[in-house]
């Protein structure tokens, strides 16, 4: 039971992890905090939606480009782990590994991090601060966008998607996250463990432990 639950808080946690991060790269570039990064989710959500009722594409392209890959769930023991639980762990891994890799390794992401360290410093130096930002809130747009085909095959596409989903990668109680980008992935998936994974009667402060406490 244990590990099921694991595997679901890291599925919940992976992609909270790409709103975090986009959260993250917002602050440090424009020190504004973005409440609405959960509606950078919905809008991409309903836009899959719309163009799939426009254009009625789905089901013509299933019959000529039919799944390559199994569609029948993975079991261990008592661990079942559906192939698109597996897709989306490697596809969160691949675009964070690849955030990583244009933060570290090219002037575009140069230029973002002398914003984030220091944006009087980074425009004396020739750095355009307006362009570089608005980059940056391109590059969040192109991870929400990611996020969204992720989440709405698994949670349904519903007008709260972004208030339910993409917010919650927007936690104040993980304030020191926001000055190290590694730091809210990491912080997520750990927080997705601990509510989607571990029983509320097992989880710190539950009811089990303040009835133990008072008596």
């Amino acid at each position: 039971m244990i590990p099921q639950l694991i595997v679901g808080g890291l599925l919940s946690g992976a992609i909270y992890a790409l709103a975090a991060m986009g959260f993250v790269l917002l602050w440090q570039a424009s020190r504004t905090i973005n409440f609405a990064q959960g509606e950078f989710i919905m809008l991409p959500a309903f836009g899959v939606v719309l163009f799939q009722e426009l254009l009625k594409l789905p089901f013509p392209l299933a019959v000529f480009y039919p799944s390559i890959f199994s569609t029948k769930p993975l079991r261990w023991g008592e661990l079942v782990v559906s192939p698109e639980d597996l897709w989306v762990l490697g596809l969160v891994g691949l675009l964070i590994l690849l955030v990583n890799v244009f933060l570290r390794h090219t002037k575009p992401g140069w230029a973002m991090q002398a914003v984030a360290q220091n944006r009087e410093v980074a425009r004396v130096v020739g750095i355009n601060v307006s362009r570089t930002t608005a980059q940056v809130y391109l590059l969040n747009g192109l991870m929400m966008g990611v996020a969204a085909v992720l989440i709405a095959p698994i949670y349904f596409v519903q007008y709260n998607l972004g208030i339910v989903h993409g917010d919650r990668g927007v936690q104040p109680g993980q304030g020191r996250a926001l000055r190290w980008l590694p730091g809210r992935p990491a912080g997520d998936v750990r927080r997705r463990i601990h509510l989607d994974g571990v029983p509320r009667c097992l989880r710190p402060g539950g009811p089990h432990r303040r009835l133990a406490a008072q008596t």
